[in-house]
């Protein structure tokens, strides 16, 4: 699926900031193993491997709601983009005809859980939230969870995130959130 604001060629790739990309993430136990790669528009697919029988346990196209990027976040990774073709030139002809997404990406990260649950975020942590949307060992969606956005998120099951939060003091704590039903 070819992205309009990423290039790759040979050992090089080049890619915009909040340009969908594809991820993997695998279970800490190792049994299964999930897939998230963009398929076009906010579409993504999702796929989920158990990786002691090698069998595919799920595969399915999800559609997510597009969300604007606000134009002042676009203006701002423009001109980042821009200092750091000034320092590099030969960034800036790699880079050149790439377009800025006018959309946030469907996902920019993904978790398996414990209990085989598969946690999918949209990335919108620049609009002061941090929304997962949580589907459950085979696929189906469970619920979507909203956590702090200084959480950084190490572990989840279909009921429990656990991760560091960093506070303006300086102080990080672990802590856990409970998922109500």
């Amino acid at each position: 699926f070819p992205v309009p604001c990423a290039r790759r060629s040979g050992t090089a790739q080049g890619q915009l900031p909040l340009c969908p990309t594809a991820l993997v993430a695998v279970a800490r136990d190792g049994r299964h193993i999930v897939f998230a790669t963009p398929v076009g528009g906010n579409q993504y697919r999702l796929t989920s491997v158990d990786a002691v029988r090698g069998d595919t346990v799920f595969s399915r196209v999800i559609a997510a709601a597009p969300v604007a990027i606000p134009r002042s976040l676009r203006d701002s990774l423009q001109a980042n983009l821009a200092a750091d073709i000034r320092a590099e030139p030969e960034l800036g002809r790699y880079m050149e005809g790439l377009e800025f997404p006018k959309v946030f990406p469907p996902f920019t990260k993904l978790r398996v859980g414990i209990d085989g649950s598969i946690w999918v975020n949209d990335g919108q942590e620049t609009l002061g939230r941090q929304r997962w949307q949580i589907f459950d060992a085979k696929g189906a969606p469970l619920r979507v969870v909203e956590l702090p956005r200084r959480l950084m998120v190490m572990e989840v099951s279909a009921r429990s995130a656990w991760g560091v939060e960093h506070h303006p003091d300086g102080f990080e704590n672990i802590v856990r959130y409970d998922l109500r039903p």
